[in-house]
Order: structure tokens, then C-alpha cells, then sequence
């Protein structure tokens, strides 16, 4: 079960833009490292089965009988955005591959760090764990991470079915693609979201980079995560990473190795309220917002994984007339995984109406995240079509309807707070009163925006509407 802690640390630098005393602000480390187990049993019944696979393809032609074993591959990263989905960043590793075969709590990973675990039953971590941050229930129930081939190959495998949203240790089985490269080597991509992987089968090949499925939490897995497991040509265990503790293989297979450390902002982003985070498997209840009027207060956040104390992050509050409203410094007390921190004020009721700008600027990278004070606004060219509509929540849905007597050809879509489209887009079309539903099933509870684009003009609407749970 995910475990939050609150640190409340005063580790703030001011400037000469405010008082330092003036400051609210909260948050820390966030404490989930989603472990997973397969027990020697379920191990070999993985590779009977690719190899009874394999055998098959070889002998239909869609396998070569001998690899090329000197044409190593060159990975690349094996998760991206989805379709309609987009941000700064949506990962952080938690484990690689525990190098020392003692157990239990006898860590070794390929840095010669800690970063890795073991447990009593002898099972050692074989993989690279990659789990969302933040919000990792939001983002699995949204399909909003996909996992995609690191390297070209053949599926050689494929399990799908299984149930998906473990919290804890289980015996069961998760749903999983099996790559073979062309120099012999396997990808495994495990713990996939049930009933998204690729409509691609047995035999049939991937391009790097091409869609295998989202990340889930089906089998032996204690949250949303892809575990990334890699063999050599003989079967034997590697570890993409080189690195002085790495005694599988000597050179790294990563066409280009990310760092051992690498601090980064995940998410910046404005909130009615603190973010919520539930226990395994309920969504974070984000209170995200991007609109709100003078006199009302505000939640300055950002998610960050990676960060140590001597990482500056410089935090800028810009009014929509270019002003700087607040200009700090912060360090935060100690190394995460990863963290999240926020701070609130109230929005003066003069303050000038229009795109306000909340940024952290951490080594050389400056990440935004834009908000409204005032009045969202509309196209000038919105029609009467788009004027008269309205959105109402009822029952796990979002009911649209369009007030006209003319034509109507418009798309609906809902966007969250972000602008990121979490519903299939709906195409109204007819003649007088035209009516939409979206369903909500599976999104948390939060204020979204029903998008309306009148097809002819191109004008469009937003109107917002707050999803219960």
C-alpha cells in the first residue's frame, strides 16, 4: 500500500521580491517504490514457453535459425506519452537489477548503490522498475503511458487478461510482451494494463519506438509500473546499464545511458487545494485547476524526482502584466526518489486579469505551467451555436447539449486541467436541440473542461464541469 509522508521543512531561500516569513508551504517525499516477485516456477514456465515459441517461428520462417550476436542493439527508452497526452515528464525509477546474489537486503545495483531490492524467499531483482509520478492511478485508469518496443524485433510471446491493478504480493500472473532482437536478445516488458497491449500477435514485428501497451499493475506487483528485463543471446540475465558493479556484461546497451542521478521537474501545476493521494488503488484526488478569480486562494505545486539538497530550484510567480508576484529560492532537505512541494497565497483582488505564469527553473531548465486569473476566456469569434451550450455531471457522465435551431457540426472532447483530451471525442451533428455524453468511468474526481469546436467557423467553447467521485 503507498505510504505518504509529509515533511514540513523550513529550507527556503528569499529574495529581495518578498519576505520570507510571508511564506505557507508543505509537502516532501513521496514514498511509493512499487516492488514486484516471480517465483522460480513461474520463471520457467516463461521460458518453456519462448522457447517452444521460438522453435515454432523458426521453423515457419519468421525466426532466423542463427543470430547475428555481433550486431548488439542499441535501446532506447521504452515508455512515452500516449495519443492526447503530454507534460514535462511521468516516470522515476525505483529498482534496477540487485547484482548481489545473497538476499535478504544484500543490494548491489549496477552504480554499486542501494537501489534495488531482495526478499526472503531468494528472489533478487532481475529488472528496471519504472513507475508513474505523479498521480500513478490517475495516469494507469487513463492509458496516458505507453510502453513501446526499445529495440526492433518479433513478439515472442504475449500474455494478456490478467487482472491489473494489484496492490500487494500475489501469486498471479501479469500481462507481458516478449521481443527477440535480431542479435538474439530478449525483451521482457512486464505488468502491462489488461487489455491494452498491441493487436499484434505471435510472429508479427515491432519497430523501436512502436506501441506494445500501457502500464498497469497485473501480476506480482505492488503498483503501477513496467518492469523491463533483458537476456542475452544464451539466455542469460543482463543489465542494460554499464557500471562498475555490473558484472553481467561489460558495455552498456542503452544507445544512449541516462545517469545514475538525473533531477528533473516532473509536473508544475496550480490547485484549488493539496493534492490527495489515496490508498492503493484509488486515484489522487488532485484538485487541479488552471482558472481562478481575484481574492481566491491558490496552490503553487511541482512533482520532481531525482532531487538532492544541493539542487537549486528558483520558483517564479508572473502576473499576466509581467510583473514577478514572487520570485524564491528553495533547496529541499534531503535526496528523494521522489518528492512533491507546494506553496499557497491568496490572489490579490486587484490583481491584473489574465494568463498568469507559475515556473521552476532547476540546472539550465526553466518548466511552466500557465494558469487564468479572471474570467477563462472564449474565442471572439464564438458563435450562437456554442453560446446557448451547457455540461452537467450526473450519474459517471457528462451530459452535453447544444441549444439551437440552426445545423450543428461540432466536436465534444473533455480535457482535464492540463489541456490533455481524457475521452473519446464525440462528433454532433443535426439539426436543432443536439445532446453528448461522455462517460467518466475510470477518472478521478476534479474540474475538467468540456471542449466544444464549431466545425463550419472553427470557433469553439469551454465550459467547465467538476467530476464527483
Amino acid at each position: 500500500m503507498k505510504q505518504l509522508t509529509i515533511l514540513v521543512i523550513c529550507c527556503v531561500i528569499s529574495t529581495t521580491a518578498f519576505n520570507q516569513t510571508s511564506q505557507q508551504f508543505s509537502g516532501g517525499e513521496y514514498n511509493m517504490t512499487p516492488l514486484d516477485e516471480m517465483s522460480p516456477e513461474q520463471r520457467a514456465t516463461i521460458f518453456q514457453m519462448l522457447e517452444e515459441n521460438e522453435a515454432k517461428l523458426q521453423a515457419e520462417g519468421k525466426l532466423p535459425m542463427v543470430y547475428n550476436k555481433t550486431a548488439t542493439v542499441a535501446l532506447q527508452f521504452p515508455l512515452a506519452w500516449n495519443d492526447g497526452f503530454e507534460g514535462y515528464n511521468f516516470y522515476a525509477i525505483s529498482n534496477y537489477v540487485d547484482h548481489d546474489n545473497a538476499y535478504p537486503n544484500s543490494l548491489e545495483d549496477w552504480n554499486c548503490g542501494e537501489r534495488t531490492y531482495d526478499t526472503e524467499s531468494g528472489y533478487n531483482h532481475q529488472g528496471i522498475d519504472y513507475f508513474l509520478w505523479p498521480f500513478d492511478w490517475n495516469l494507469t485508469n487513463a492509458g496516458a503511458v505507453k510502453i513501446v518496443a526499445a529495440a526492433p524485433g518479433t513478439i515472442v510471446g504475449k500474455y494478456d487478461g490478467n487482472f491489473d491493478q494489484n496492490c500487494a504480493f500475489n501469486p498471479g500472473s501479469w500481462n507481458a510482451i516478449y521481443v527477440k532482437h535480431t542479435d538474439g536478445s530478449t525483451a521482457w516488458y512486464g505488468h502491462m494494463k489488461k487489455s491494452s497491449l498491441t493487436a499484434k500477435g505471435l510472429g508479427e514485428t515491432v519497430e523501436v519506438g512502436e506501441y506494445l501497451g500501457t502500464v498497469g499493475s497485473s501480476g506480482n506487483s505492488t503498483g503501477p509500473h513496467l518492469h523491463f528485463e533483458m537476456y542475452n543471446d544464451d539466455n542469460n540475465l543482463i543489465d542494460p546499464f554499464e557500471g562498475t558493479c555490473n558484472t553481467m556484461n561489460v558495455d552498456t546497451w542503452w544507445a544512449d545511458q541516462d545517469p545514475y542521478i538525473k533531477p528533473e521537474i516532473n509536473r508544475v501545476q496550480t490547485h484549488s487545494a493539496p493534492p490527495e493521494f489515496m490508498p492503493c488503488p484509488e486515484p489522487a484526488i488532485t484538485h487541479e485547476s488552471n482558472n481562478f478569480m481575484p481574492g481566491s486562494e491558490c496552490y503553487f505545486v511541482f512533482y520532481a524526482k531525482d532531487l538532492s539538497p544541493t539542487d537549486l530550484c528558483n520558483l517564479t510567480i508572473t502576473k499576466a502584466d509581467g510583473e514577478v508576484w514572487y520570485d524564491w529560492d528553495f533547496y529541499q532537505p534531503d535526496y528523494y526518489l521522489a518528492s512533491y512541494w507546494y506553496w499557497w497565497y491568496t490572489i490579490p483582488n486587484d490583481a491584473p486579469e489574465g494568463e498568469w505564469t507559475w515556473a521552476v527553473e532547476l540546472n539550465g531548465t526553466t518548466y511552466e505551467h500557465t494558469f487564468i486569473v479572471g474570467d477563462m476566456p472564449v474565442s471572439a469569434d464564438n458563435n450562437n451555436l456554442l453560446n446557448d451550450a451547457t455540461a452537467w455531471y450526473e450519474n459517471n457522465s457528462i451530459n452535453v447539449q447544444l441549444n439551437t435551431d440552426e445545423m450543428v457540426n461540432a466536436n465534444v472532447q473533455l480535457l482535464n486541467t492540463v489541456g490533455q483530451v481524457v475521452a473519446p471525442q464525440i462528433v454532433v451533428s443535426g439539426t436543432e436541440q443536439q445532446n453528448a455524453v461522455i462517460h467518466t468511468n475510470g477518472l478521478s474526481a476534479g474540474l475538467y473542461y468540456v471542449a466544444i469546436q464549431d466545425l463550419p467557423t472553427q470557433s469553439f467553447t469551454t465550459i467547465p464541469v467538476y467530476v464527483y467521485e
